[in-house]
């Protein structure tokens, strides 16, 4: 009989085991195994089965009802469809991953690569506590012994941050019902929507109040790099239109107050039809009240549920998903998420009772939680037709887009709340849709928006060539933690390629660096956007999941992507040519200098438009029934 290691990324004493099994690395050799590597080589079928697990699991009955009709804070809507675990978010959820690798490792164990019957001791050496929990359970279950080597990663130093998560989540929640309203409430009185345009508006568009041109907003002109050419389509329209905007704190706009100002300017232009607002402006004693209200309500139906931990076992498996999930469970339930989403759902009731009737409502489709609130609401107040916006792009691993397939035919009273359209940007994100089975007759197609500029480019025929300095944009990470890797592999192969390269770097707008950090670095920042860098660099080096990607590559440029064995690989060039994946710094040295002929074929073919791209918007015209324009301020 023998032992196994289970370890991060090295195993300097591998000799004294039977069969080592990385799981932070992609490393595998003879009884050596890569758990990202069995995520990424078979990821399809660990989605389905997740899905699967997760319909399961808001369908299971306990004590006469289903988890979401216990979960009902309405008639007709469960704050189930609102939660961590349903949103699916891996910036959201860091367990999220980690279930994807403790089913790797129990499919390791129970059907493929390693014989369990010759395993008698596993030696534990992660990190992660909540991995060792799930691992040593899994050990316990199967008879077999296990030898935890490692005290676990409990973090280091004090922050704010980590003493509020260190907190019960009940106390979290009513500190963030307080930081809320203290942060807030201003918006209350000092947004002023236009009235005489909000009372006769027969169609409203929902958007964060972020990624905002700068220079326009000053000058009182509302213009949103999210919906780009279709302002001028509004400007020069016949409808009226209301936007409520959601705040998201940026270096521009760091306060709702500031938000606030600048709402007000947009609503003071004479000229203008269209009426803007602050969802925050919302906010009230009335609003807290409710929210209290149903916080109460979760916060009972989670007693209730106090036993569901014995509902974390995926179909078939031995391995729990409970310890690397119960944080999303119960902040879903009992903590700050619970509260955040009980505002969203009592803010949007509110604002759309008070809007006349509207035939049509827009919104940015991320499939967040928020969304699903607002989808009730809207349908509550009696609006018309409402349609989300997929405004970037779809992989196959952002699981928010993804859903068990009989989600989608549920007509049952607190089914899944769903637009009645989802309007998609190109034929890569409609076949996603299709083959996650979201109906097809439900998807509409309209222009790219924050992509138009690629239209430009179709007939464009590009070339990596040879040169003395090889220009390479870094794109980087919404996650600092991913972008501090990203960085991190860089500066190692640096060494390799100082005096080749010349580095500039777009940060993303939520997450900077610090250029002190990597003195061995020589890089330029640009802060212009993407579209106007496009003769600045020759390739482009980004995260997996940052959708600047797919910019870089229509451009026809070259793409290195680095694969991170702490997360999915989210990219949604996967499987496309020019696009290399890079886990060490020789891969990015290899790759970089290969030359390799490039054509922007993606854009070429009508039968295979990557993005839909036509300045004149005629999709967009039509959904609108506006008459076609042929003027655009987008390309400015």
């Amino acid at each position: 009989m023998g032992a196994l290691l289970l370890c991060e990324n090295s195993a300097i004493d591998a000799d004294q085991y039977d069969s080592v099994v990385f799981w932070s690395s992609f490393d595998k050799g003879e009884n050596i195994y890569s758990i990202p590597r069995i995520v990424e080589d078979d990821y399809e079928a660990f989605k389905q089965q997740y899905l699967n697990w997760l319909h399961e699991l808001g369908n299971a009955n306990v004590g006469g009802r289903c988890i979401t009709e216990h979960l009902a804070v309405r008639k007709e809507f469960s704050m189930w469809w609102m939660s961590l675990l349903v949103e699916k978010s891996q910036w959201k959820s860091p367990g999220l991953y980690n279930a994807f690798r403790l089913l790797a490792f129990d499919r390791l164990m129970q059907k493929e690569g390693i014989d369990k019957e010759r395993i008698s001791r596993v030696v534990i050496n992660v990190h992660d506590q909540a991995v060792q929990k799930a691992v040593k359970k899994w050990c316990v279950d199967s008879g077999i012994e296990y030898v935890i080597n490692t005290s676990g990663d409990t973090g280091s130093g004090l922050s704010s941050r980590r003493l509020f998560s260190a907190l019960p989540y009940t106390l979290q929640a009513f500190s963030s019902v307080f930081y809320h309203v203290v942060s807030r409430w201003v918006a209350r009185s000092l947004c002023h929507p236009k009235d005489e345009v909000a009372n006769n508006s027969q169609i409203s568009f929902i958007s964060y109040f972020f990624n905002l041109d700068k220079s326009a907003i000053e000058g009182g002109q509302f213009f949103s790099r999210y919906w780009t050419a279709l302002h001028d389509q509004l400007d020069h329209g016949h409808n009226k239109f209301n936007w409520l905007h959601l705040f998201v704190k940026s270096k521009d706009i760091p306060n709702v107050g500031q938000a606030a100002e600048f709402i007000n300017k947009f609503n003071a232009k004479a000229s203008s039809h269209q009426s803007h607002k602050l969802l925050d402006s919302e906010l009230g004693w009335k609003t807290v009240c409710g929210v209290v209200r149903d916080y109460t309500k979760m916060w009972r139906a989670g007693w209730r549920l106090r036993k569901v931990d014995s509902l974390f076992s995926a179909t078939n498996t031995k391995i729990s998903l409970w310890p690397v999930l119960e944080h999303d469970w119960k902040d879903s339930i009992f903590g700050k998420t619970a509260i955040s989403n009980c505002f969203f759902l009592n803010l949007f009731e509110s604002a759309f009772q008070k809007l006349p009737f509207q035939r049509q409502g827009f919104y940015l489709l991320e499939n967040q939680a928020w969304e699903r609130s607002l989808i009730y609401a809207w349908r509550k107040a009696g609006h018309g037709q409402l349609i989300g916006v997929q405004h970037a792009t779809v992989n196959a691993l952002d699981l928010r887009h993804f859903n068990h397939p009989d989600e989608y035919s549920n007509e049952q009273i607190l089914a899944l709340p769903l637009p009645d359209k989802i309007a998609v940007n190109g034929d890569a994100s409609r076949k996603m849709y299709r083959d996650g089975g979201f109906p097809e007759d439900r998807l509409l197609k309209v222009e790219a928006l924050r992509y138009l500029y690629l239209d430009s480019l179709k007939d464009r025929v590009h070339s990596t060539v040879a040169r003395d300095r090889v220009r390479l944009l870094v794109l980087g990470d919404y996650l600092p933690t991913v972008t501090q890797k990203q960085m991190q592999l860089l500066s190692d192969a640096f060494s390799n390629l100082s005096g080749k390269v010349e580095i500039f770097m777009k940060c993303h707008p939520a997450c900077p660096i610090d250029l002190a950090n990597w003195p061995l670095l020589e890089i330029t920042i640009f802060d212009t956007p993407l579209d106007q860098l496009i003769n600045e660099y020759d390739v482009a080096y980004t995260s997996n999941a940052t959708a600047a990607a797919v910019d870089a590559y229509l451009a026809g440029k070259k793409v290195l992507t680095m694969l991170d064995p702490d997360t999915f690989n989210m990219s949604p060039l996967r499987g496309f040519p020019r696009v290399q994946f890079v886990v060490t710094p020789d891969d990015l040295i290899q790759h970089l200098f290969h030359d390799e002929e490039t054509q922007c074929t993606s854009l070429h073919s009508d039968d295979n438009l990557f993005f839909y791209t036509d300045f004149n918007l005629p999709r967009w015209n039509k959904l609108l029934n506006g008459a076609p324009s042929k003027n655009s301020r987008f390309l400015r």
